[in-house]
């Protein structure tokens, strides 16, 4: 599968960092890497909406990863000041304790980010929080279409 890019990524990537507009708006973000900075996010889909069932958006940091959803991958910045946090499959709040779950899964052990967020109270976190992280960084949901920062579409043959 190859990656169609008409444009410079970076160059884009780049510009969006150095735009006042942008580092205003993604201030106090808790999505950014090692080093502190925001964390470039991928999310590809094969139709028009790129949404789950449940409605959610699921975003990595990871674009190898995220182009086995589809063939059209939007490269964006997600802003979340109040994240839950997964750690090893579950969610946790920012102080770490466990939210509640509306069914407990079958392997809890082996549960991954998305069958986490499928188990979860989906009002209580919409209510509580403006998305989900895993502690790792490499999943984001975001519960606010506002909180999303689109860079450019990638487009694959």
């Amino acid at each position: 599968m190859s990656i169609d890019i008409d444009f410079d990524i970076c160059e884009q990537v780049t510009n969006t960092l150095n735009d006042s507009n942008f580092v205003e708006w993604f201030n106090g973000s808790k999505v950014v890497d090692l080093n502190n900075k925001p964390m470039l996010l991928f999310h590809s889909y094969y139709d028009d909406n790129g949404h789950y069932d449940s409605g959610l958006v699921f975003y990595s940091n990871d674009l190898g990863y995220s182009s086995e959803f589809g063939n059209t991958t939007d490269v964006v910045f997600v802003r979340l000041e109040k994240p839950f946090i997964t750690k090893n499959g579950y969610l946790r709040k920012g102080d770490n304790s466990l939210i509640t779950l509306k069914e407990e899964p079958e392997e809890p052990a082996n549960t991954g980010f998305i069958d986490a967020i499928s188990f979860a109270d989906l009002d209580y976190l919409k209510t509580n929080y403006d998305g989900v992280i895993s502690e790792d960084g490499f999943m984001v949901v975001s519960f606010l279409e506002n909180n999303v920062y689109k860079v450019c579409e990638l487009h694959r043959q």
